[in-house]
C-alpha cells in the first residue's frame, strides 16, 4: 500500500545525527553538534508525495525533485487525474 511504502522509504532514508555530523570524516558541511543523538530524515513525514500513474505499458517512474512543499512558502502539490 501507498502507506507502506511511505513508511519504509520514511525509515531507510533516516539516519543517526552522529553519522554526518559537521567535520566527520573530513566533512565540512553536515548536521550541526546539537543534533547529536536524534534521528534525521531526508523527507518530513508528511512531505513525500507517493502517485500512482500510467498504465500497462510497462516499467517506467518519474520523480518531481527540488520541490518546497507547505503552506508557509506557498507552494503546495496539486494532482489531476487524467483519463481517455
Amino acid at each position: 500500500s501507498k502507506a507502506r511504502l511511505r513508511e519504509e522509504l520514511l525509515e531507510l532514508c533516516s539516519v543517526p545525527a552522529e553519522t554526518v555530523l559537521a567535520g566527520l570524516d573530513g566533512m565540512a558541511v553536515g548536521a550541526p553538534e546539537r543534533l547529536r543523538g536524534k534521528t534525521l530524515r531526508k523527507f518530513r513525514k508528511d512531505g513525500l508525495g507517493i502517485i500512482h500513474a500510467g498504465g500497462t505499458a510497462g516499467l517506467f517512474s518519474g520523480i518531481l525533485v527540488g520541490w518546497t512543499p507547505g503552506a508557509e512558502v506557498n507552494s503546495v502539490a496539486v494532482t489531476k487525474e487524467v483519463r481517455d
